[in-house]
């Protein structure tokens, strides 16, 4: 019945003239709503009493719906927006002419309208239309209600998202992002509200629970959270009021810390990067991400000599950091310190090594990114050799040398306490050391005994000293050095010095008149008495014997050095015919000088005594008995042997007279053969394996010296030679044959006509085994020797010839004459201009004289040379000479030729 009275009344509307309407019945009910076109509208009426419309219209963006009402008929109309569900009333509002009314913040969906007329039973006539404005940004991607979901946000780039708005009963209350740095340094995070709600937008950790740093805002603003590592943080962005809902753009910058960061892991000792000697290292300490915070930076560094570092700190932030220096274990601190700007600070007094810094926050939240320098200063002079930590291990410290050393420098838990050094002395006299403190720390050094335990002497200084202790006795002595306050360092320069004095050390053990030395005769001896051996003995007495050879008178002369460190002392001298007796001379002074004159003296031993008055003192002396040597040794050559080679030499001889031992010296040919001997009695004795040459042997007393000696014959000893022939006999020339030996220089050769007397000698020009003799006479007989020769720097020593060996010459051939002495006598070139060479052949042993002179018989050139068998060359210079006519004869043995020369 009610669709017959509404198709009715439309009817009735259209035949009256006022129907609008693209309105379809029924709509009554949600289900029937019509559908009204997104920005479009559409009529209706209300058709009957109590008819009620309903329109839909689905959104395809968020943003803002109105609903425009406009009634045509006057009479007040009711319009009403709801939620998908037609329940939820979104807005309502009436008008009985045109009214807009919207909702904003809403999402995409299909909203309803409900129109209907204010008063009961009125009928109104109205347009419907709606308009959606879209919100003025790029929605974000849904879903990202969740970290899980959350969409990315480029690193310093922009993203656009909606937040807050509605659909079908749920709101849109969260919108994650997601942020990734790629270093450590500050992420400034910018939100804008487009729409002038209050928005709040946090900044999470990694796990998306940790809350980093939380604002809002309702225009745009930023926020900084520095101190962050690398990583993926996440942003939350949601409305301030439940009911808030906006367009918004969110912003991420990046800003990288000042300096570069460290390479991680570097967390602990055993991570530790390394920072080479004198450079830096840039880095970032206390930078947090997920929940953990790089709370420290470990580095290390290595020393390969001792020395001194610099750790300089600069806090690129202006917040405070600690930087510390560790042990080789990286638990014990050296030096620590913190700042907020850049500051050093030096630890000194360390031993090579491997180091450790520990870089740190001052506070727990806080992060620094920071520059860390390192510089390393060596020690101002070279270290000593270690191990040397004692005696055991002192290190040679070479008598007036210097070594350089660092003592008390540190490491490893250890601390260089000592440092010994080893001086071996070769002579008496004063150990001066001087240390020199290079840092002005005090530092002792101290002079032991051999045992290492004994202390002579010591001292310290924090500059330069010297300490000298004298009297000691050639010897070995150590050196201590340690610092004063046991955690000083020192490096120091130690120098020793060795004050010698100028009379030698007599070396010998003679505290004994049975152990007494003789004293040279006429020459000064020197000696030592009173000084300090290892252990410390002293050299108390002194004992000397005189083997008097005079005749009455003798002076005894006892000189004395004052001493190096504090001059003159007393010093006795005693002289004995009889030790079991009293002295005939004892006195002392402290001049240095002491003179015994004795008269009356027979010819035996005399003892003489040195000692000092005091058994602390010491005294480098010398003692001089001056007599004249009546009585001399005399040295008799007994046999003498050539031997048969280079090496069986021998001599005997037999010392008498004076008074063993006796003091022999060979000599060689006029040279000093090996050192003086000693011969203790007068039995004969042999020398043997002696060299070819020229032999005397001089001897000298016990005691003896200068012209009080004697002196044996010369003999001569050298090799007779053996193998003698004659071989490559002619008629004019033989060669003689001989065994030669590798010591001989050359030979001397005598040769004569068998029957004759003079004998012409020849000397060959080295150590051959052959000689030719040439210019014979056909069918002669000859006889020759030979004689081995040894020179020695001029000195020549010929032995005895050998036996005579004879040889006879072949007679000439029918025909034959004798040989010309020299052949092929020729100059060229011919004729000459500057120079020309004469050539000739020999065939003569023996003096050729040439004689070179011009057209009239004047001499220009004479020369003579002794030829062998051989072709011969001279050069003759004719540049000064006129041109003209020249001439050269040849004259010796059977030679006389002359040849002409033109000079052009």
């Amino acid at each position: 019945m009610k669709r017959i009275l509404l198709a009715l009344f439309a009817y009735l509307l259209v035949a009256s003239g006022w129907l609008y309407a693209a309105e379809s019945e029924p709509n009554d009910v949600r289900g029937d709503a019509d559908n009204l076109a997104l920005n479009g509208s559409n009529t209706g009426a209300m058709g009957v009493p109590n008819d009620v419309d309903w329109w839909k219209v689905t959104t395809n963006a968020d943003g803002k719906l109105d609903i425009t009402l406009a009634v045509s008929n006057g009479l007040y109309c009711y319009y009403k927006l709801y939620d998908n569900d037609a329940t939820t009333l979104l807005f309502s509002n009436y008008t009985n002419g045109t009214e807009t009314d919207g909702v904003d913040g809403l999402l995409p969906g299909t909203y309803y309208i409900y129109i209907y007329a204010f008063t009961a039973g009125q009928l109104p006539v109205y347009t419907v239309s709606n308009t959606l404005t879209p919100a003025p940004l790029t929605n974000d991607v849904e879903p990202n209600g969740s970290y899980t979901q959350a969409n990315v946000l480029s690193i310093n780039g922009s993203a656009t998202g909606h937040i807050g708005y509605y659909y079908n009963l749920a709101k849109d209350t969260t919108d994650w992002w997601s942020v990734t740095t790629t270093g450590n340094g500050m992420l400034s995070i910018t939100m804008d509200s487009e729409n002038g709600e209050y928005l709040y937008y946090q900044l999470y950790d990694n796990d998306g629970v940790t809350l980093l740093k939380s604002d809002y805002t309702n225009v745009v603003e930023t926020y900084n959270v520095d101190g962050l590592a690398a990583g993926t943080y996440f942003l939350k962005v949601y409305t301030f009021y439940s009911t808030g809902y906006s367009p918004y753009t969110l912003t991420s910058l990046y800003t990288a810390p000042p300096v570069a960061s460290d390479s991680e892991p570097n967390n602990s000792k055993s991570q530790a990067k390394n920072i080479p000697l004198n450079s830096s290292k840039t880095g970032n300490v206390g930078y947090y991400y997920n929940n953990a915070r790089d709370e420290s930076d470990w580095y290390k560094f290595t020393t390969t000599e001792d020395g001194k570092v610099k750790l300089t700190m600069a806090s690129e932030n202006g917040q405070y950091v600690y930087w510390q220096l560790f042990d080789k274990d990286g638990v014990t601190s050296l030096n620590n310190n913190y700042t907020n700007v850049t500051e050093s600070y030096f630890e000194d007094g360390l031993a090579a090594g491997t180091y450790y810094v520990k870089v740190y926050p001052f506070y727990s939240t806080g992060f620094i990114p920071y520059t860390l320098t390192d510089s390393f200063f060596v020690a101002p002079v070279p270290n000593d050799l270690e191990p040397n930590n004692g005696k055991a291990q002192a290190q040679t410290f070479a008598t007036g040398s210097t070594v350089t050393g660092h003592a008390g420098y540190y490491y490893d838990l250890e601390r260089d306490e000592e440092d010994w050094f080893e001086i071996n002395t070769t002579e008496d006299g004063q150990i001066g050391l001087t240390m020199t403190s290079e840092n002005g720390q005090y530092i002792y050094w101290q002079l032991y005994d051999d045992d290492g335990i004994t202390l002579l002497k010591s001292d310290y200084t924090n500059g330069t000293s010297t300490h000298n202790t004298d009297g000691l006795a050639a010897g070995r002595y150590f050196v201590k050095v340690f610092t004063f306050y046991s955690t000083g360092f020192v490096p120091y320069t130690l120098t020793n010095e060795l004050s010698t004095y100028l009379n030698a050390n007599d070396g010998r053990d003679n505290d004994d008149p049975k152990d007494a030395a003789t004293l040279n005769a006429n020459e000064a001896t020197p000696g030592h008495v009173g000084f300090r051996f290892n252990g410390g003995l002293r050299d108390v007495r002194d004992w000397w014997k005189i083997n008097y050879t005079g005749n009455s008178d003798m002076t005894v002369t006892l000189t004395w050095e004052p001493r190096i460190c504090c001059g003159n002392q007393y010093v006795y001298l005693k002289i004995y015919a009889d030790t079991a007796a009293s002295p005939i001379f004892n006195t002392y002074n402290n001049t240095g000088t002491l003179t015994a004159n004795l008269t009356g003296l027979d010819k035996q031993y005399y003892y003489v005594q040195v000692i000092t008055f005091y058994s602390t003192e010491w005294a480098a002396y010398n003692l001089t008995p001056t007599f004249t040597q009546k009585e001399k040794a005399k040295i008799t050559l007994l046999s003498s042997a050539a031997g048969t080679d280079c090496s069986d030499g021998t001599l005997e001889y037999k010392c008498t007279k004076s008074e063993k031992p006796y003091t022999v010296q060979l000599f060689r040919n006029g040279k000093k053969y090996g050192n003086a001997f000693i011969v203790k009695n007068s039995s004969p004795f042999t020398l043997d394996t002696l060299l070819p040459g020229n032999y005397y042997a001089t001897v000298y007393g016990d005691g003896a010296t200068g012209q009080g000696k004697g002196t044996s014959v010369t003999t001569t000893i050298v090799p007779v030679p053996s193998g003698l022939s004659t071989t490559k006999i002619k008629s004019n020339k033989a060669q003689l044959n001989w065994d030669t030996l590798a010591c001989i220089d050359y030979d001397s050769v005598y040769y004569r006509v068998q029957g004759t007397t003079p004998w012409t000698k020849k000397e060959t020009a080295n150590n051959n085994s052959a000689y030719t003799i040439s210019g014979l006479t056909a069918s002669t007989t000859y006889e020759w020797m030979v004689a081995h020769v040894v020179d020695t720097a001029g000195e020549k020593a010929t032995g005895s010839y050998s036996g005579i060996v004879s040889f006879t010459t072949k007679p000439l051939k029918l025909g034959e004459v004798e040989t010309a002495a020299i052949a092929a006598l020729a100059v060229f070139p011919n004729p000459a201009s500057e120079m020309a060479t004469i050539t000739y052949t020999s065939n003569y042993e023996g003096a050729l004289t040439f004689k070179f002179f011009d057209a009239v018989g004047r001499s220009i050139e004479t020369w003579t040379i002794q030829s062998e068998e051989g072709e011969y060359t001279r050069e003759l210079n004719l540049v000064n000479l006129a041109p003209g006519i020249y001439y050269v004869r040849v004259t010796g043995g059977n030679a006389d030729q002359t040849i002409k020369i033109v000079k052009q």
